[in-house]
């Protein structure tokens, strides 16, 4: 996307030209920044969207997902997402994800740099470098602790499972976390993983190494539950202090029950150079092509790229969507067919993966 001599007259002009060159792509930089935030203040204005407690809280799943798509669909910089959090008071994990691996590729040792990486444990995986969470559609829209309200509910999600409390509050959300409570007092959601066919899996991660350079491949698709708040009401005995004995009363009480699915797919395409102790993402000119069909729910899903970078570190491509199914019997999701494609320059033999 996302995180890229001779005569005196000749060198004055040059040089005079370049910064009215830089004054100009300044100018224009500026210019669509301030559409693309004003474009997506719109956009929470219209769908209602807040800041509750630092987190993110959207109305409804769906309008949740609508700004997801947004972002996916769009040729947005991070710099530009960034403005965007400055105006609204919000930090996401998409933007500590990326301090963190800017602050790594900053080491000037590797003592340092295996310093920095136990502490970014939490953000960044030490085995490739990728955000240390569940689900990477997520990453917009999470806030710096993980958080997310969407239909009255508080989620988290950690590096493998979609964690809310039935009490609905933070402190309650991170005892389920540490409790990795099943239902008692909240869920503890592994999200869901794809029936096999043949090869295909829900994730895949390859790569090609030549010398110094490396391309890598992944792709991990999850489907995890959605909550909202119901009250329900029933008779039963409790206690009256005022006659001093229990009576038969009817109770209510705000009860979390399942009501949606959020299904997404992430397909991360990076180039890597070897320098001195370890491997360091750097810009190359990059290709991706994917053709993939998954089918949740009996829904049949066709996903396509194909991306061309002439210069950039990554290219990555989130896929998200919030489908209306029968939660009384939900199903997993099954991954028909994948055929993918990457390729950098610097390494010969491009990363290829098919399965069906």
């Amino acid at each position: 996307m996302f995180l890229f001599m001779g005569l005196v007259a000749i060198l004055t002009f040059q040089c005079s030209t370049d910064k009215f060159d830089t004054h100009e792509s300044f100018k224009t930089n500026e210019v669509e920044s301030k559409s693309i935030i004003k474009d997506l203040n719109e956009f929470f204005l219209m769908n209602n969207v807040s800041l509750d407690n630092e987190m993110l809280n959207f109305k409804t799943v769906k309008r949740m997902v609508a700004f997801l798509q947004k972002i996916e669909n769009s040729e947005y910089k991070d710099s530009d997402l960034n403005l965007f959090e400055n105006e609204i008071g919000f930090t996401s994990f998409r933007r500590i994800y990326a301090a963190a691996i800017d602050d790594l590729e900053n080491s000037t040792s590797e003592v340092e740099y295996k310093s920095k990486l136990i502490e970014y444990s939490s953000i960044v995986s030490d085995k490739d470098l990728s955000p240390n969470i569940v689900m990477l559609n997520m990453l917009p829209v999470l806030n710096n602790e993980w958080f997310i309200k969407m239909e009255g509910v508080i989620y988290k999600y950690n590096e493998e499972a979609v964690i809310v409390a039935h009490e609905n509050t933070i402190n309650a959300v991170n005892k389920v976390e540490n409790s990795r409570a099943t239902k008692s007092n909240g869920f503890y959601e592994f999200p869901a993983i794809i029936d096999l066919r043949g090869s295909c899996s829900n994730t895949y991660s390859d790569q090609e190494t030549e010398g110094d350079k490396r391309a890598r491949l992944k792709y991990t698709a999850t489907k995890h539950t959605t909550y909202h708040t119901v009250t329900e009401c029933d008779y039963e005995y409790v206690w009256d202090p005022v006659n001093e004995k229990y009576e038969y009363k009817l109770v209510c009480r705000e009860v979390t029950k399942p009501k949606s699915v959020i299904l997404g797919v992430n397909i991360d395409g990076a180039a890597f150079r070897k320098v001195l102790w370890t491997w360091h993402l750097y810009s190359t000119e990059l290709d991706l092509l994917v053709d993939m069909e998954l089918e949740p729910d009996g829904i049949t899903y066709h996903i396509e790229y194909d991306e061309h970078e002439a210069s950039a570190k990554t290219i990555v491509k989130n896929w998200t969507t919030a489908p209306d199914v029968d939660l009384n019997n939900p199903g997993g999701f099954e991954f028909n067919n994948a055929d993918l494609y990457f390729k950098s320059r610097g390494v010969e033999t491009a990363v290829t993966h098919t399965c069906n």
